[in-house]
């Protein structure tokens, strides 16, 4: 459909109450920073009950419609034309559009009166708009139960809004109104799907990747970027800290029992991420932990790092199973880059038998008698940062 003009339906934010104006302003905010980075500047946005409406000089992108949809706060982004006047004007206005349909199809016509002294009801609307389009196009039927496409009319005071297709948004809540999160970023499929669902819950993230240079060649940064880059989408923009790991995991991996190098690495990378967490003033951390998936992931060792650290930490996936996550990781759009093969410096470190439930004893004399501080200090100084925009492009510095 050519048109300028767009519906975006909102998702929980009705469930508001009186808090219900903070979190259109922050949506609003987003459409806006949105569309400033298409280069789309004379536009009218305004609030109508529990949808925006977006009134563009030019005619709507697809590109345009697929970037709103990957604001979370949005349910659905629907095209529309709009009439003036009574059932004939609204005919009028969708009759070219109908012509360009040439296979036999079924319908549907819906209205919605949100003004309602329009002086027919919306049953009226329906079926008269219905009766039009019966007599002037053979080739559609009318099936109100399971049509092949609806009509979707909507009434306003100064005009009528009627639109044949309604793309899905992520729904959720707008990023910016549940906190901030430090996401610690890895290349496989777990945590870059965390991030994709606390955005949906109205979390700010930025990003943190520990790159175990120079056991880790330089390539994965490539593939770290790319999602980062994809996930800013989500965010409304973010930010990647880099942050080189390999001196900590060399000497863990030099100075504890073999079977406890995986779940020392995490632990120190945790410790890495709250302390700048701590420096950043964000709320929480968020891993993509899936309750005994690997070994780290075991409820014994997600217990030993949580009586070391003080940080809350987000563990979305807790309870997913391994194809629940890649199916959601091919919704979002990141299957094809997570699957890259990449090098992993835990891989390369892991134990044979790496331990499931461990000694406390052992974990707290360990701990004890190795002081890290400082070597996170200096990785926490040489991190490199990259900046990404709301469509997903590198910022320059």
């Amino acid at each position: 459909m050519l048109t300028n003009f767009l519906i975006i339906n909102v998702d929980e934010l009705w469930l508001k109450g009186k808090n219900r104006p903070s979190y259109f302003k922050k949506l609003k905010q987003q459409i806006q920073n949105l569309l400033k980075h298409l280069e789309l500047k004379n536009y009218e946005l305004s609030n109508e009950s529990n949808s925006f409406h977006l009134n563009l000089e030019s005619t709507v992108t697809q590109q345009c419609i697929d970037y709103l949809c990957k604001i979370p706060g949005i349910n659905c982004v629907i095209p529309a034309v709009e009439a003036h006047g009574d059932v004939n004007d609204m005919f009028l206005a969708i009759k070219d559009e109908l012509s360009n349909i040439k296979e036999n199809i079924t319908f549907k016509v819906e209205t919605k009166r949100a003004f309602k002294k329009f002086p027919k009801d919306s049953m009226t609307i329906s079926r008269e708009l219905g009766g039009h389009v019966l007599e002037n196009f053979e080739n559609f039927k009318v099936n109100v139960k399971n049509p092949d496409f609806k009509i979707e009319v909507k009434v306003y005071p100064d005009k009528h809004l009627l639109s044949f297709k309604r793309y899905s948004g992520v729904c959720g809540l707008p990023v910016g109104t549940s906190g901030k999160l430090l996401t610690l970023i890895s290349g496989g499929f777990d945590s870059p799907v965390a991030s994709y669902l606390m955005s949906r819950r109205g979390c700010e993230q930025n990003f943190i990747f520990f790159h175990a240079y120079p056991y880790v060649g330089d390539e994965v940064l490539d593939k770290i970027e790319k999602i980062c880059s994809k996930l800013s989408v989500y965010q409304g923009g973010s930010k990647l800290f880099i942050c080189p790991f390999g001196k900590i995991q060399k000497q863990i991996a030099d100075t504890c029992s073999p079977e406890y190098k995986t779940l020392l690495f995490r632990k120190y990378m945790i410790d890495t991420a709250e302390k700048l967490s701590k420096q950043l003033e964000y709320d929480a951390l968020l891993t993509g932990d899936c309750l005994a998936q690997v070994s780290s992931q075991a409820i014994g060792n997600l217990k030993a790092i949580e009586s070391e650290t003080t940080a809350l930490i987000f563990r979305p996936l807790l309870g997913m199973n391994k194809l629940d996550i890649i199916n959601t990781s091919k919704s979002i759009g990141l299957f094809d880059t997570s699957v890259i093969p990449h090098d992993d410096a835990c891989s390369l470190f892991a134990p044979k038998f790496p331990v499931i439930k461990p000694s406390m004893k052992y974990w707290a004399k360990y701990i004890r008698n190795h002081n890290y501080e400082e070597l996170i200090d200096q990785a926490l100084e040489e991190m490199t940062i990259i900046k990404f925009d709301c469509l997903g492009k590198k910022v320059k510095s």
